[in-house]
């Protein structure tokens, strides 16, 4: 009969190049060229079994060579092919083996004469665990080249299965546990043992996050104030807490965040909690943060005590609750003492309340105090005057009480006598300075006796004490020293008038500061 119209057939006497037996050595498989891949059942060897041609293209492929792969798969090669075919089930009798023509393609070429064992896929030998997360199904797999045909599971926990050499099993609590098995063949006779510890990571479940309500504008949200409400029963020593901003991003634990701004809207946060020793073992869940508006709570951040009265704190209105961190749930509070006070409000949105929370810093007035007065003179008109305060604060300035002002700065002012006043604005405090007087001089005289400008001196240099004044004529020789408290210089030298010219002069203030300048004598 054509062995290819009937799968089973008697035993014909044809040549074969490549044997290759079963993993429970119970079947055996046999190339016979371009007659395909032919399959006995040696469970019972009274007598010559017959075969079975597994192979679906007989005549179209020269069978070559089989090789039992560390996967425990039967690989096939057909001569002049570059790919491999594959027996995926080689303990199955009959065409459940599950023969594949093609299950690897070296794309080379037309030339392959054997087997490249070294490129087929590794077993790993002895036990083996996969899914070791608790409440994961954990694969349990013992690879070897010990063929038995049934095993002995001890699980380490008091759990005894029997089963093949790979099963799964559902740890009840983490742990080490010694895993055991033990290996029988078909008569019942142990062929091999072997154990190994294996580790069942504690895994967690987060539970539900609410999401949160934001009404404040600028206002960083720091996930680790809230993270004992997002670990809630886990246990921080154990878990590890990571924040991200898209679910992607979590699931490969990349591009974590520890703050985020809120903006206008919702925007969601994914929340990652990890075995701190095995990252494999982990939860993922997500939380809105939701920004309806920003809520602007119109009150001083910064406010003072004056003078040792009481000071009302006043929340404004148009808020459902008011609550101080003094107790208080009154819209407005009295307070007496320094430090920070914290107003939360409470603002109805209908579906839902949103809540804000300011700062208020209440410290004690104080008395302005003016540092220095900074006089830019010697002009009849354009002269300036810089009030420096020995401390920021609000304040507002004035020359001579009149109109207030914040610049600290006067400028296009006249020769004339000035005295600066400082208001604070918390207490309505007011200081005022000493006396200025603007030094200023003649730009000529005329020593002639007729009762006008008879005398040079410098203005207001009376009214200014330990001022020095010299005059000099052209070439630096000192004619005179002037007493700021008398008339001035009358255009003599040791008594004998000075011809007509220009003559320097050298003012030296009480603070240092030295100014020189000419004028002419006219005769």
């Amino acid at each position: 009969e054509d062995p290819s119209s009937t799968p089973e057939q008697d035993v014909q006497p044809a040549p074969f190049t490549s044997v290759e037996f079963s993993t429970n050595s119970k079947v055996l498989y046999v190339t016979h060229n371009t007659e395909g891949i032919r399959q006995y059942d040696l469970s019972n060897l009274t007598q010559i079994p017959p075969y079975i041609n597994v192979t679906p293209q007989v005549g179209s492929l020269t069978y070559s060579h089989l090789k039992l792969g560390p996967d425990r798969k039967i690989y096939v090669s057909n001569r002049g092919r570059s790919f491999l075919g594959a027996i995926k089930e080689p303990n199955t009798v009959g065409l459940g083996c599950d023969y594949e023509v093609n299950v690897f393609n070296f794309n080379t070429g037309n030339h392959l004469l054997d087997l490249p064992t070294f490129l087929l896929p590794e077993r790993p030998e002895g036990l083996s665990f996969l899914n070791i997360c608790l409440g994961e199904s954990t694969e349990l797999k013992f690879g070897s080249d010990f063929f038995s045909t049934t095993y002995e599971w001890d699980l380490g926990d008091g759990t005894i299965l029997m089963g093949s050499d790979t099963i799964n099993y559902t740890y009840a609590a983490p742990g080490t546990y010694t895993v055991s098995i033990q290996g029988f063949d078909a008569s019942g006779n142990p062929t091999f043992s072997d154990s190994k510890d294996l580790i069942i990571y504690d895994s967690p479940t987060i539970e539900p996050i609410e999401d949160i309500y934001n009404c404040l504008e600028n206002n960083p949200f720091f996930f680790i104030d809230r993270q004992d409400d997002f670990l809630g029963t886990l246990d921080f020593s154990v878990f590890d807490i990571t924040y991200y901003l898209n679910e992607e991003d979590a699931l490969k634990r990349d591009n974590d965040i520890i703050e985020i701004t809120p903006q206008m809207g919702t925007q969601t946060i994914w929340v990652r909690v990890d075995n701190r020793v095995n990252f494999q073992c982990f939860d993922v869940i997500s939380f809105d943060i939701i920004t309806p508006e920003f809520i602007t709570v119109d009150i001083d951040r910064q406010q003072y005590l004056c003078d040792g009265q009481d000071l009302i704190l006043e929340a404004p209105d148009g808020y459902i609750s008011y609550e101080w961190n003094t107790g208080s749930h009154d819209q407005n509070i009295l307070v007496d003492t320094v430090g920070d006070y914290t107003l939360t409000v409470v603002k109805d949105f209908g579906q839902f309340n949103c809540e804000a929370t300011v700062r208020i810093n209440v410290d004690v007035s104080t008395l302005p105090i003016i540092e220095e007065i900074r006089v830019n003179d010697w002009s009849q008109n354009s002269n300036s005057i810089e009030v420096i305060m020995s401390s920021d604060g609000n304040y507002e300035y004035s020359v001579n009480n009149d109109i207030f002002q914040t610049s600290n700065v006067f400028n296009d002012l006249p020769l004339e006598d000035y005295q600066i006043y400082v208001k604070e604005l918390e207490c309505g405090e007011v200081v005022q300075s000493e006396e200025l007087f603007l030094l200023y001089y003649n730009k000529f005289f005329t020593p002639n006796g007729d009762g006008f400008n008879d005398y040079w001196q410098i203005i207001n240099s009376k009214r200014e004490a330990d001022v020095s004044i010299t005059i000099y004529d052209r070439y630096g020789k000192l004619i005179v020293v002037i007493d700021p408290q008398s008339i001035g210089w009358d255009g003599t030298y040791n008594g004998a008038p000075v011809p007509s010219s220009d003559y320097w002069y050298r003012v030296t203030r009480s603070n240092g500061k030295t100014h020189t300048g000419h004028f002419t004598l006219k005769r």
